[in-house]
């Protein structure tokens, strides 16, 4: 007489080898949903940089078009523990359409250098942000620019009442500038919109605000080179944050820019010191498990000769 059906033992048995394979069919698809998560991640991590890092790259090419090797960019440090701004002088103050501006660049060696004075020009918000309105006047002391004082290169440098003198106390000349700036989490870092780990753009055409330009954006830091020496890197031999004592663009040859982007979600455990955002130029790197760890991290550099300078 044959069996009917499936004794007690060998039911528990089919249970176990199915609970078993389900088991192992999970874990693979979690592995390589994790796998997928972090490709992504990487994937999201370098291309989101590609169009910012090429602006960048572009504009920091051409600076010292129009103006004296000394006043082509300027690198403001953010030190051990934060993101680096970027000056470059602004040539689209000259329009090679206008017959003036041509003989300006023939008859000048700073064809883009504009003294405001005290005209306290302003220039008009185009889109708006979260205290001018679209239409508002922003005054010019708002927009980045590049002077040369007192034997050195600096930025945004004001009067007591704000506005951008390029001529009081035997100061030379001013060249409105594009700035760069990466607010790396820190809402403070980069005065513009709300939207936090971004690449932004400052400059008179993007209408007196920041613009962002890419996402995902952890760390933007610049080192440049004089002579032998690095300025900016960790290990100067001059220091821990290494800048040079009196800024001059035109005594550095090459100027490489670091962008450092991250995956927009967690991928990996933030336990993992890998994971964390990693030590770039003079910058430490990244140890709070929170806002630092459990990214994929991608770093794009880039070495630039800027035109302006013979130097390279």
């Amino acid at each position: 007489m044959g069996r009917s059906g499936m004794t007690l033992v060998e039911l528990m048995v089919a249970i176990a080898i199915t609970g078993i394979i389900m088991t192992i069919s999970i874990t693979v698809f979690v592995k390589q949903y994790d796998s997928y998560r972090r490709n992504q991640g990487a994937k999201t991590a370098q291309t989101d940089s590609l169009f910012g890092i090429e602006m960048l790259k572009e504009d920091i090419g051409i600076a010292g078009w129009g103006v004296t090797p000394k006043m082509a960019f300027y690198v403001e440090d953010g030190g051990s523990n934060g993101t680096d701004r970027i000056y470059i002088n602004d040539v689209t103050v000259l329009n090679p359409r206008s017959e003036a501006d041509l003989e300006k660049m023939v008859d000048t060696t700073c064809a883009a250098c504009i003294p405001y004075g005290d005209e306290s020009p302003t220039v008009t918000v185009s889109g708006g942000n979260a205290t001018n309105n679209v239409g508002a006047k922003v005054p010019v002391a708002n927009v980045p620019a590049i002077v040369w004082v007192g034997g050195k290169t600096t930025r945004n440098w004001t009067k007591a009442n704000g506005e951008l003198n390029a001529t009081s106390s035997g100061n030379g000349t001013m060249t409105p500038a594009i700035e760069y700036c990466a607010d790396g989490g820190n809402s403070s870092r980069c005065d513009g919109p709300a939207a936090l780990w971004t690449l932004r753009k400052f400059s008179r055409s993007t209408g007196g605000q920041m613009v962002a330009v890419a996402s995902d954006v952890a760390d933007l830091q610049a080192t440049y080179y004089a002579g032998t020496t690095e300025y900016g890197a960790r290990n100067c031999s001059t220091g821990t944050n290494c800048s040079m004592t009196s800024f001059n663009a035109a005594s550095i040859q090459w100027v490489k820019i670091f962008v450092v982007t991250r995956s927009r979600d967690k991928t990996r455990p933030p336990t993992d010191p890998s994971s964390c955002r990693p030590a770039m130029a003079n910058r430490l790197a990244g140890t709070n498990k929170t806002a630092d760890c459990g990214y994929e991290y991608r770093t794009y550099t880039t070495t630039i000769g800027p035109l302006g300078n013979v130097a390279h």
